[in-house]
C-alpha cells in the first residue's frame, strides 16, 4: 500500500483543535511511547507573556507563530497521533479550558442583569457569548446548536463526554493522566480542584500533579483580568496565533521526519519507538504497562549510579540476542563480522519477531536489570566499567545466561568480568582503538562462543590466556605501564593490590586521585631537590607515574594534597587529616610501611616513584597475562 504524501498546513489554533477529516471528530492521541507531560507554571507563564506582548505591539499582521507540530494519522483520519506536539497541545486544552471557565463566570446572572442599562456591556456579552461557543466547540463534541450563554445542565453532558484527547502513554504518571481528564469533565474550577488528586504531606501547589498546576495557574491569571482583556486575549489565541501541522500516515515516516526537524530538541529514543512496537503486540496491556514499568523504575535505579540507561540497556540486549544466535559468525564459521546494526533497525528490521513477544523481551530485559542491580556496587565491575564503557555490551550477557542469584551464577560473572578487564587494560595500555580487530572483534567472537557455542567459562578463559599470550608480549606492556601517565590504572592497581591482600575496597566511585609527591609544588626548586630531581622538566616526568598516584578519599586529599610526605602519613583525626584515615588499602599500607619508622621519611622521592612503578608493572601485568 502506498503512502501518501506528507502534508503541511498552516492553521490557526482554533482550527487546529477543531479541524475535521471526516464525519467524526478527530481525537488527539498521545502515544504509549511519548514521555511525560513536562511543561511546568514557568512554562505557561512565559506562554502568556509572549502572547500577551505579541498583542500589546498590536502588529497583526505578522501572526504570532507557535512552531511545527507533527501528527501521524491514524485508524481513517480519525486519530492523531501526536508525534511531536504533545506538550504544546496538552497545554492549549488546559488554557482554552480556562478561558471557558472565565467567561462562563463572566456570563453569569450579574454581568448579564448589568447588560439590561449598559450597552457597552451588551456588546461584551455578544462578543463573549461567540468565543463561549466556538471554545466548546473545539474542547467538546457539541452540536451547532450549543447556546452562547452557559447552563450546567446544558453544558455538563458535554463536559462529561470528553474525549478530544487521549494520553496512551505509558510513561506518563497516572496523577497528570487522570487529573487531565478530570479537569475537562468538571464544570468549574472548583469542582476540578475537589476531584484532582492530592499528593499526602505535600504542601501548597506541591500537592498538585503538573497538569493541575498548571491549570490552576492560567485559571488564576485569567481571573484577575477584566472582560475587555478576556476578549482581545481569546480573540488574537483563536485568530491571530498559528502553528504548522505536518500531517503523515506512516508512523515511522512521521518519526524520521521528527528527528529530522527537531535538531534543537528531544528526538524520540529507540526506546521510545521499540516500546510502542512491543505495546502494540501485547495481549494483556495493563500486564505489559506494569512490566515495563517496573523495568523503568530499577533502571533508574541504575541511571542514578550511572550504570546505563534504557537506551543502553536495549543495545546491550541487542548484542546478546545476536551473539546467543551467532549472527556475528561468517556462513563459513571462519571469522567475526564486527559491524552492528543500530538498536532501532535491528528491532524493527531484522529481529522484528523479538517485538512480537513482549512478555519474553521484558523477561529478558529485567535479567539484565537484575544483573546490575546485583554486580553494580563491586569493586571489581565499578573498576571495569570506569576503564571502557563496551565492557557493559559483554558482561551484561552473562545475566542472562547465568543466574546471579546464585553463587555459582555469580561467581561465573565476576570470572568473565575479570577476563574482560584484562583485556581492557591492555587496551588502555596500547591507546589503540576498541574497534581494533585484537580487541571488538575477538570479544564478539569469544560472546558467540559463551552463548551460540555454549562453551563453559574455563574454556573461555583458557581462550582468552591463549590470546593474550599470544598477541602482546610482556617486555612491550611492560614499557607502556613504565610510561604510561593516566589515571585509570591507578583505580585497576587499587584493585588488584586490594584483592592480592584479600582486603576491603569501596568507595572508589567518589575517590580522587593523590599524588603522593605533590602536583602543587612543581615549581619550588626546594621540592625537586628534596625529590632527588635535577629540575621541573624531570619533576613533570616523574609527577604523574603511576608509582607517585594513589586513590584517596575526597575529603582527606583535600587537607593533605600540599603536605610533605611524613605529614601526610602520620596526619591523624586528632590533629589532621591523613592516609591513616583512609580506607583505601594502599594508603593503609603506606602508613605500615612509613608511619612508625624511627627514621622519619620527609619526601617521596624519584627513586620510591621508580621501585612503586616497577612493583605496579609486576602487579598489572601479571594480572594481564594470567599469572596472578
Amino acid at each position: 500500500m502506498s503512502i501518501k504524501s506528507i502534508e503541511p498546513n498552516t492553521l490557526k489554533i482554533g482550527d487546529y483543535l477543531e479541524k475535521k477529516r471526516s464525519e467524526g471528530r478527530e481525537c488527539f492521541v498521545i502515544p504509549e511511547y511519548q514521555r511525560p507531560y513536562a511543561w511546568t507554571v514557568a512554562n505557561c507563564e512565559k506562554l502568556l507573556d509572549d502572547i500577551d506582548e505579541y498583542i500589546k505591539a498590536g502588529n497583526f499582521g505578522d501572526n504570532y507563530f507557535f512552531g511545527a507540530i507533527i501528527i501521524s494519522y491514524q485508524k481513517d483520519e480519525t486519530e492523531r497521533v501526536l508525534i511531536d506536539g504533545q506538550q504544546r497541545t496538552t497545554t492549549f486544552f488546559l488554557l482554552f479550558k480556562a478561558i471557558l471557565d472565565k467567561i462562563n463566570d463572566l456570563l453569569g446572572q450579574e454581568y448579564i442583569a448589568k447588560a439590561v442599562v449598559d450597552p457597552k456591556t451588551k456588546g461584551i456579552i455578544s462578543g463573549l457569548g461567540t468565543f463561549r461557543k466556538a471554545i466548546m466547540n473545539r474542547l467538546y463534541d457539541c452540536d451547532e446548536f450549543i447556546d452562547s450563554l452557559p447552563d450546567e445542565s446544558l453544558d455538563r453532558p458535554y463536559y462529561e463526554a470528553f474525549s478530544k484527547l487521549e494520553n496512551r502513554s505509558v510513561n506518563e504518571f497516572k496523577e497528570n493522566k487522570e487529573d487531565f481528564i478530570s479537569i475537562m469533565k468538571s464544570y468549574t474550577f472548583a469542582e476540578a480542584e475537589s476531584r484532582v488528586h492530592k499528593i499526602k504531606y505535600k504542601k501548597f501547589d506541591n500537592k498538585y500533579s503538573n497538569c493541575f498546576r498548571n491549570y490552576k495557574f492560567f485559571h488564576e491569571a485569567l481571573f484577575n483580568e477584566d472582560s475587555t482583556f478576556i476578549l482581545t486575549f481569546t480573540k488574537h489565541l483563536l485568530q491571530s496565533c498559528q502553528l504548522i501541522e505536518i500531517g503523515s500516515w506512516s508512523d515511522e515516516q512521521a518519526i524520521a521526519m521528527f528527528n529530522s526537524l527537531n535538531s534543537d530538541g528531544l528526538p524520540l529514543t529507540d526506546s521510545d519507538i521499540i516500546l510502542a512496537k512491543l505495546y502494540s503486540h501485547a495481549l494483556d496491556k495493563t500486564e505489559f504497562q506494569n512490566a515495563w514499568k517496573a523495568l523503568r523504575e530499577n533502571i533508574a535505579i541504575l541511571e542514578q549510579g550511572g550504570i546505563c540507561n534504557m537506551d543502553s540497556l536495549l543495545n546491550q540486549y541487542m548484542y546478546y540476542l545476536r551473539n546467543k544466535d551467532g549472527e556475528p559468525r561468517s556462513e563459513e564459521g571462519q571469522g567475526i563480522n564486527a559491524a552492528v546494526p543500530g538498536v532501532r533497525r535491528y528491532f524493527l528490521d531484522q529481529a522484528k519477531k523479538r517485538l512480537k513477544d513482549p512478555s519474553l523481551f521484558c523477561s529478558d530485559m529485567g535479567k539484565i536489570v537484575e544483573g546490575w542491580l546485583t554486580v553494580k556496587d563491586d569493586p571489581l565491575v565499578q573498576t571495569l566499567l570506569r576503564l571502557n564503557g563496551n565492557s557493559r555490551l559483554f558482561l551484561a550477557a552473562t545475566f542472562c545466561l547465568f543466574d546471579v542469584k546464585t553463587d555459582d551464577g555469580l561467581n561465573k560473572t565476576f570470572e568473565f568480568a575479570r577476563l574482560l578487564l584484562r583485556l581492557f587494560v591492555i587496551l588502555e595500555l596500547e591507546g589503540t582503538t576498541y574497534s581494533n580487530v585484537r580487541f571488538k572483534s575477538f570479544l564478539i567472537g569469544e560472546s558467540c562462543n559463551l552463548l551460540h557455542e555454549a562453551k563453559d567459562i574455563s574454556v573461555i578463559k583458557s581462550e582468552f590466556d591463549n590470546h593474550i599470550n599470544s598477541t602482546w608480549k610482556r617486555s612491550d606492556l611492560r614499557k607502556n605501564v613504565i610510561d604510561y601517565d593516566g589515571n585509570i590504572l591507578v583505580y585497576v592497581n587499587e584493585l588488584l593490590f586490594a584483592m592480592a591482600k584479600g582486603a576491603s575496597l569501596q568507595g572508589t566511585e567518589s575517590a580522587e586521585i593523590e599524588h603522593i609527591m605533590p602536583q602543587s609544588d612543581k615549581k619550588n626548586p626546594g621540592v625537586w631537590k628534596q625529590a632527588g630531581m635535577l629540575d621541573q622538566e624531570e619533576f613533570d616526568e616523574y609527577l604523574n607515574k603511576l608509582g607517585n598516584k594513589i586513590l584517596l578519599e575526597k575529603k582527606i586529599n583535600i587537607k593533605v594534597g600540599n603536605s610533605w610526605f611524613n605529614d601526610k602519613i602520620n596526619g591523624s583525626l586528632e590533629n589532621r587529616w591523613g592516609y591513616k584515615d583512609s580506607a583505601f588499602p594502599i594508603a593503609q599500607a603506606l602508613v605500615a610501611s612509613y608511619g612508625t619508622s624511627a627514621l622519619p621519611k620527609e619526601a617521596w622521592t624519584k627513586e620510591d616513584i621508580e621501585k612503586t612503578t616497577e612493583k605496579i608493572s609486576g602487579r598489572i601485568l601479571d594480572f594481564v597475562f594470567g599469572t596472578l
